[in-house]
């Protein structure tokens, strides 16, 4: 017959591990992020706001490990500096890929970059105009996908398009 205090301990390790339990199922999730592009410009001041290049989107959801969601509105969205990287998880979507254009211009300026470890979904744009040694349109030795998009008019020493 068990003991009083073997009774009282594995009573109170029931009543700990109902607890831990509980404040594990009510502990708040991870959750991802959304950011809407609002400029068409390549600006990028620390903060995407109700005033968000793409730029400064990317940067918002690479601040985050989180899945987030970059959703960019009709328009053409020209990168006049360097590529922008997707370092973390990243869902880009755009309108259509014929109303949807993410154009570089420059020698030496691709469009987006997928670094190794990267994780990237890329839907309804087009990528033009970009010119980069490894891929103008995209560069990626990450993991990426590419749905409904358009990638054309680019320039590279080892790719135009993709690399």
């Amino acid at each position: 017959m068990p003991s009083r205090t073997r009774i009282a301990r594995l009573l109170v390790l029931t009543v700990l591990g109902f607890g831990l339990a509980g404040a594990l199922a009510s502990a708040p999730a991870a959750t991802a992020a959304a950011y809407t592009v609002t400029k068409t410009t390549d600006t990028n001041d620390g903060v995407c706001d109700a005033d968000c290049s793409l730029r400064e989107a990317v940067a918002a959801a690479n601040a985050a490990p989180n899945p987030d969601t970059i959703t960019l509105p009709p328009g053409i969205y020209l990168i006049t500096g360097i590529e922008i990287s997707l370092t973390s998880p990243i869902t880009l979507t755009g309108a259509l890929s014929t109303t949807t254009i993410i154009a570089s211009r420059g020698w030496n300026a691709g469009t987006l970059y997928v670094p190794a470890g990267g994780l990237a979904v890329i839907a309804n744009v087009t990528l033009m105009g970009g010119d980069n040694t490894f891929g103008g349109g995209l560069s990626n030795a990450g993991t990426l996908t590419l749905v409904d998009s358009i990638v054309r008019h680019n320039t590279g020493v080892v790719a135009g398009g993709i690399v």
